[in-house]
């Protein structure tokens, strides 16, 4: 069981996590019924998923391959 609230968790990562080449973002989830951390990536390479933890303090991170994410812009 995780000792720590899931935001304080990823607002803590999140910045280290996004550092990491090929992560295109990162966000809160669930897998199996259960609070995850999802890390989403362009491209779900061997070497990109063996830069991403498979757990952060107690929680599950799950990588998520969505391609390239670019920002909604109104218009």
């Amino acid at each position: 069981m995780a000792s720590k609230s899931i935001e304080s968790v990823v607002a803590k990562a999140v910045d280290s996590l996004m550092a990491l080449p090929g992560v295109v973002g990162v966000g809160i989830g669930e897998h199996g019924g259960e609070p995850c951390i999802r890390v989403m990536v362009d491209t779900a390479t061997p070497t990109i998923r063996a830069g991403i933890p498979d757990q952060l303090s107690g929680y599950p991170v799950i990588v998520d391959e969505t391609g390239p994410i670019k920002a909604f812009q109104a218009g």
